[in-house]
């Protein structure tokens, strides 16, 4: 009777603290992108003005984790006009995060809506979108991403990692 105890008190232990311990490693980690503002490079397809199918790129030198050097670039693309008001537009994202080494890499996507006659996301505003994969360090990043642009003329990027 007793070396049964000895052995199931181990086990109980054990059934208590893998959970625990599973749970607490499936918390996501959120990586900090953050740079000054944005000038973005416009190109004007499709009619003529702000249309559907025109792009936005973008190539931003930014400060990653541990303030080490990092760089934002992607493109948006204009995807619906006057939507879901007069004057706003929808665009998509394919924006990318590089970190200190090149094979490190973020892909967000998703969609956001903007004003018609404005480059990025007015000041005081906060944009979430889908992390899309990753690469490197960050090989099947998946999780979400809040972009916030202060009203400093600032931006985050909180890279919320499910991994």
């Amino acid at each position: 009777m007793r070396h049964s105890r000895l052995l199931i008190l181990p086990a109980l232990a054990a059934a208590i603290v893998a959970p625990v311990s599973l749970a607490a490693s499936s918390q996501p980690s959120v990586v900090v992108v953050s740079h000054g503002p944005v000038k973005l490079v416009y190109t004007d397809l499709g009619a003529s003005g702000p249309s559907v199918g025109d792009v936005y790129s973008a190539y931003v030198p930014a400060r990653g984790p541990g303030g080490k050097p990092a760089r934002v670039l992607g493109t948006l693309t204009t995807v619906a006009e006057n939507t879901p008001a007069r004057g706003r537009e929808i665009r998509t994202a394919k924006l990318v995060f590089l970190f200190s080494r090149p094979a490190d890499q973020i892909e967000i996507g998703g969609a956001s809506v903007y004003s018609s006659v404005a480059q990025t996301r007015p000041r005081r505003s906060t944009t979430i979108r889908p992390i899309v994969g990753g690469s490197g360090a960050y090989a099947g990043a998946s999780g979400w991403a809040e972009t916030i642009h202060f009203a400093n003329g600032r931006w985050e990027h909180r890279l919320h990692l499910d991994r």
